[in-house]
């Protein structure tokens, strides 16, 4: 009886719904962002984060306040900028023909250096995403080349176009900074590349956004940390005088205005020179009560005294704490935390681990780049200039590697073994020189990488 009522409730359920089988060259569902009029529905409660531009905004405080997210930044971007880039060319005389034609179009030609292009382009996992429009022109050979591939602020992108069939980005309006009037980019002519692993929105979700509370919370706290340091008394130096007998004397016209800041110049002048920051000194009265009930003064304060004020502990430590512990999270979220070792505890092995965990990502953002940079600037040169497909070459990238001391030595160690004299008399196989020859130029390859990265971090 519950199987046919249940049987029923699927029959009724499944012709409201409008249940149909789907071809296999067609696409039923939607991708999970909604987007009205270009706009898109992120769905954001913090005010701060409710638009294209406030978000922008927000971002770029956060990377140009936040210290440990600066450092962060350079560090992960000086990284992408040391990668190696080559165009791997097909096996034939006429592959490398156009692979050296591709090698000037897209290392040699563009006003904007590749480095930097690819740069700007990595930011997509900090932001969410990064465009960037390119453009050609015709080359002295009579084919087309890049003239540039310029980056596309996220800031100044506030609508989409989206086509609603397959979800997939058309194009883009940009306000112009200057003029403030839209101005429409296509998909077809850019690079995009975006971080859309947590979300199905176009912008993707970066680390700005997953470091935006925190960032919040680590201002609040610096705020609070100065204002402490202001309002801390201690080692404020307190002076004393007679100031209401000054006064009285003035007006029983005993002592003129002329007189009384004569005496308190000297007071006064001590006091400036003992200005260090915000309200180091104060000067009050010295003036002590008097006994109602009795004759005589009840207090031997002095008139004329200075002292170093002192306090109770104002709780530094525990913001500092504080403080520390926000700052290592935005740490663990960027990978940088091994840049804040050696503070307190710590080991070599740690921090080569870390190391190693945040030349992952570098590595893994070069792929994204590499694959994205091969369809959206490589392919479209191809097809502009109607070149044969199979004579397209490959895009490569290497990436930076931080090889350690001990690597290193054994690398050199490896070199110097390398160097022999050769018997003259034996008759050596080609191949084993061949062999040879390949192991020492990878060996020097390494050491070269390392010295490389070494001169870059400073060392």
């Amino acid at each position: 009886m519950l199987y046919k009522i249940g049987k029923l409730l699927g029959n009724a359920y499944g012709n409201i719904a409008g249940r149909r089988r789907t071809p296999p060259t067609q696409t039923a569902g939607e991708r999970g962002a909604a987007v009205y009029g270009g706009w898109i529905e992120t769905g954001e409660k913090s005010p701060e984060l409710s638009s294209p531009r406030k978000r922008a905004q927000t971002y770029s405080e956060i990377l140009l306040n936040t210290s440990i997210v600066s450092a962060g930044v350079l560090y992960f971007l000086e990284l992408i900028g040391a990668a190696a880039w080559t165009l791997e060319p097909r096996e034939s005389r006429q592959g490398e023909m156009y692979a050296a034609r591709a090698q000037a179009a897209l290392f040699e030609d563009p006003e904007t250096p590749w480095r930097r292009i690819m740069r700007r382009a990595a930011m997509y996992r900090f932001w969410g995403y990064a465009w960037a429009e390119w453009t050609m022109r015709k080359a002295a050979a009579g084919y087309l080349t890049f003239q540039d591939v310029a980056p596309r602020a996220q800031r100044t992108i506030e609508y989409w176009d989206i086509d609603r069939k397959t979800g997939q980005v058309v194009g883009v309006w940009q306000r112009a900074p200057a003029r403030h009037d839209y101005l429409y980019i296509e998909r077809a002519k850019s690079l995009y590349i975006v971080d859309d692993a947590l979300n199905d929105s176009p912008e993707g979700l970066g680390l700005f956004r997953l470091m935006a509370a925190a960032a919040r919370r680590l201002e609040k706290y610096h705020q609070l940390e100065g204002l402490g340091y202001e309002m801390d008394m201690r080692g404020v130096t307190k002076f004393t005088a007679p100031l209401a007998e000054l006064e009285q004397m003035v007006s029983d016209n005993t002592l003129t205005e002329e007189k009384k800041a004569a005496i308190l110049r000297p007071v006064q002048n001590m006091q400036k020179g003992f200005v260090a920051g915000k309200v180091r000194t104060m000067l009050m009265d010295s003036s002590v009560y008097q006994n109602e009930y009795g004759t005589g003064r009840t207090s031997t304060a002095k008139r004329w005294d200075a002292e170093i004020m002192k306090a109770g502990a104002m709780g530094f430590e525990t913001m500092h704490r504080v403080i520390d512990r926000t700052e290592r999270q935005i740490a663990r979220t960027m990978g940088i935390e091994g840049m804040m070792l050696g503070e307190k505890t710590g080991s070599y092995s740690l921090s080569r681990d870390k190391t190693d965990n945040f030349y992952s990502r570098v590595s893994g953002t070069l792929e994204a780049l590499r694959r994205q940079s091969q369809r959206d600037l490589l392919l479209k040169l191809w097809l502009v200039n109607g070149w044969p497909p199979a004579m397209m070459p490959a895009l490569k990238v290497s990436p930076p590697r931080a090889l350690p001391p001990d690597q290193l030595g054994a690398a050199i160690r490896d070199i110097a073994g390398g160097l022999k004299t050769v018997d003259d008399t034996k008759i050596l196989d080609s191949s084993d020189l061949e062999t040879a020859s390949r192991k020492i130029v990878a060996v020097i390859e390494q050491v070269d990488q390392a010295l490389m990265t070494g001169r870059e971090r400073g060392g």
